[in-house]
């Protein structure tokens, strides 16, 4: 006997004696098996081909992915084990190429203290996470989790992403990219991420630094960046709004030497309005005052001609250059204020 794979399909020529597909589907032996003493040949051809045709089938896997012969020998763990060796191997082959590398959540802390594992962040294992503390080296300077991965496989290994979160005092995010070429291997500076939790657009449509920051309408209405909150804004007369609930404007100076009051401007560049500002000392609550700006020194068509009012004689008149008004209609004025200490 042949000790070659001898499991072989059972009637598959053109001219095998098998049921067609549409009888064998209609067969009641189908759902109760053959009765007793009436089995027709030519449907149990049929049955034998479907199963030996997929039984040929796994065992010539086997066989080609395994490199052994598959025997009929009714050892059905040894047949087991062949199946898993030769899906292995074909894994195996089709992936060879493949550097299969998978993100380790080991234990690894950044810092310089008792909970630290290392100290440097360029020693972060490739492909892994990590906790970090401000302290740690070449790092962003935050506590936080973050996450170091390669690029690929080979020489791609060495052009890498790292990415660090923050939580404290609020969710940021900062990255850093390393340059794998060959006469360089270096990893650039760490950039933040600019989102919604740390900018936002001012009245004049320009990204900048938000929290905490304020938006006053003309009516006194308002709205806070989530760092502002129980700030509260009241118009206590025209042109006059009463910011409480701070510590005066922003001590950061990230908008200006005042800390931060942006008025808008129209599409030359040139603010609609005057503000005077005022800190209380002893409470912090901030007093803005609004004059009208016509810009005379600019051409007729740039200047700033507000309505104010019209008379019983339906003549308009206009604000006056300097005099006090309302936020002009429509715009906002964004405040950048100091939160009160917790």
């Amino acid at each position: 006997m042949s000790q070659k794979n001898d499991f072989k399909a059972f009637s598959i020529s053109n001219n095998a004696n098998v049921v067609s597909q549409e009888k064998y589907e209609e067969s009641q032996s189908l759902n109760t098996g053959f009765p007793p003493d009436n089995i027709t040949v030519h449907l149990l051809n049929k049955v034998l081909r479907q199963s030996s045709t997929i039984a040929s089938v796994v065992a010539n896997f086997i066989a080609t992915y395994s490199g052994n012969d598959v025997l009929d020998d009714g050892n059905m763990v040894k047949l087991s084990d062949q199946l898993n060796r030769a899906l292995g191997q074909k894994i195996a082959t089709d992936v060879k190429n493949i550097d299969l590398e998978f993100i380790s959540t080991k234990p690894v802390v950044v810092g310089n203290n008792t909970a630290s594992t290392i100290d440097n962040y360029d020693n972060i294992p490739q492909n892994s996470t990590y906790f970090a503390y401000p302290a740690g080296l070449n790092g962003p300077g935050v506590y936080g989790p973050g996450i170091r991965f390669s690029g690929g496989y080979g020489t791609f290994k060495n052009y890498e992403l790292m990415i660090q979160a923050t939580y404290l005092p609020k969710s940021e995010l900062y990255y850093r990219a390393h340059n794998g070429d060959g006469n360089i291997q270096k990893w650039n500076p760490w950039y933040k991420v600019w989102s919604t939790s740390n900018a936002k657009s001012d009245t004049n449509g320009n990204l900048k630094v938000s929290s905490p920051v304020v938006d006053i309408h003309p009516d006194g209405t308002y709205e806070l960046t989530r760092e502002a909150e129980g700030v509260t804004v009241e118009r206590i007369a025209t042109g006059k709004y009463r910011i409480r609930g701070c510590n005066g404007f922003a001590k950061d100076g990230a908008w200006g030497i005042h800390g931060g009051t942006i008025v808008p401007a129209d599409s030359n560049g040139l603010n609609l309005i005057w503000v005077c500002e005022s800190v209380d000392s002893s409470s912090g609550d901030i007093t803005i005052e609004c004059y009208h700006r016509q810009n005379k020194d600019a051409p007729i068509f740039a200047q700033n001609k507000r309505v104010k009012s019209v008379n019983d004689d339906g003549e308009v008149i206009y604000y006056h250059d300097g005099e006090l008004c309302d936020i002009p209609d429509g715009r906002v004025i964004n405040v950048r204020v100091q939160p009160p200490e917790k």
